[in-house]
């Protein structure tokens, strides 16, 4: 008996030591420092951390969706383009007069003037399947436009973007393969020349494509002779220049801004800004084929303000002289609010035409990437 109550009573003790353990141990894992009301209260601060965490995302969130919203509808302080009305105004510029049927015009701080064109469908002016610019062909009745195969008219002919270095002997050196020219754009090579046309399209139907439009100077460029061209009214520094330096300086226009991009127009731009005249109809659509008295050409006469003299002058017919930029008294000369896409002086567009040309039209300098 003795052996049993021996044996009971340091049974009894081990239970007693287990127990006093475990009840260490379940107080620990209560009230420790990793114990469950620790944890509970951790778990609490978590909570509330993350769910601070989770509205400061929500908030920055909404700020994002704001800034979207304020840069679509009149610009946040943090944009670089406002909205009016559909139309984008790149930081640097302001509306000066128009309305987007009439042609909305802006201008930069040195009184530098464009008008927007829009472009609703990219694939007006855009060929996907060969990445390159979407040509057009205007019928003589003043409504008729067809989109041409590409390329253009004949195998080799009118494209974009592309390089021209055939001459009458076919040895390719010439134009876009002559090293003078070449080095005056700052390319090495033919190929190097070809593959910036290609990124600079690339660029320009991204901007149109997420803008819905590009601008257009208002005038035909000038101060040629000087370092930084213009697009203003009265300028008479628009003699003639070969296609490469015209090219260069209207890349160089705005080359420091972080806002918008200027370069030689394409011909897609060109055709885009033609069959947003035609779509209107009367007047402004017949222009496109028919600009007759309403340019400066050999035949017409018309008077012209001068304004280095500050006088009107008349310009008798037969004879052939260039006159100052958007001159011509009462205004025949404009549409949509751009002047002289018609008569006084061809330019330069960066449209290829066979192996030999760039196509010329009147208008050159364009103004993208808002």
């Amino acid at each position: 008996m003795k052996n049993n109550k021996g044996i009971t009573l340091i049974a009894l003790i081990i239970t007693i030591i287990i127990l006093l353990i475990l009840a260490a141990v379940s107080w620990n894992a209560i009230i420790g420092p990793n114990g469950l009301i620790n944890r509970i209260q951790g778990g609490k601060a978590a909570h509330e951390i993350a769910e601070a965490d989770q509205g400061e995302k929500l908030e920055g969130t909404a700020d994002v969706l704001n800034s979207i919203y304020d840069n679509r509808n009149g610009g946040g302080s943090g944009s670089t383009v406002t909205w009016d009305n559909d139309v984008p105004v790149p930081k640097g510029f302001t509306h000066k007069e128009g309305t987007k049927e009439e042609g909305y015009v802006i201008q930069d701080g040195d009184g530098n003037e464009f008008v927007w064109i829009p472009v609703p469908n990219i694939n007006d002016i855009y060929d996907s399947t060969n990445k390159a610019g979407k040509l057009w062909d205007f019928a003589d009745d003043g409504a008729t436009q067809t989109a041409m195969e590409f390329p253009g008219w004949n195998t080799g002919a009118r494209r974009e973007p592309d390089v021209v270095t055939g001459n009458s002997t076919g040895d390719g050196t010439s134009y876009d393969g002559d090293n003078a020219n070449l080095s005056q754009l700052g390319f090495v090579n033919t190929l190097s020349m070809k593959t910036e046309l290609q990124n600079e399209f690339q660029a320009m139907i991204a901007s149109v494509t997420k803008y819905k439009g590009f601008y257009v100077g208002r005038y035909e460029t000038g101060d040629l002779s000087k370092s930084k061209i213009v697009s203003k009214r009265g300028n008479k520094d628009i003699a003639s220049q070969t296609w490469y330096t015209m090219y260069k300086k209207q890349k160089e226009m705005y080359e420091d801004s972080n806002y918008v991009v200027s370069s030689m127009i394409w011909g897609s731009q060109w055709d885009a800004t033609m069959r947003w005249f035609q779509n209107f109809g009367g007047e402004t659509a017949a222009y496109v084929t028919n600009s007759t008295g309403k340019g400066n050409y050999s035949d017409e006469v018309f008077n012209y303000y001068n304004p280095l003299t500050a006088t009107t002058i008349k310009k008798p017919s037969g004879t052939s002289q260039v006159i100052p930029t958007g001159s011509i008294v009462g205004e025949p000369n404009k549409v949509k609010n751009i002047y002289d896409m018609a008569g006084n002086i061809y330019e330069w567009t960066i449209q290829a035409s066979s192996t030999q040309n760039r196509v010329t039209r009147r208008r050159k300098l364009q103004c993208y990437r808002c």
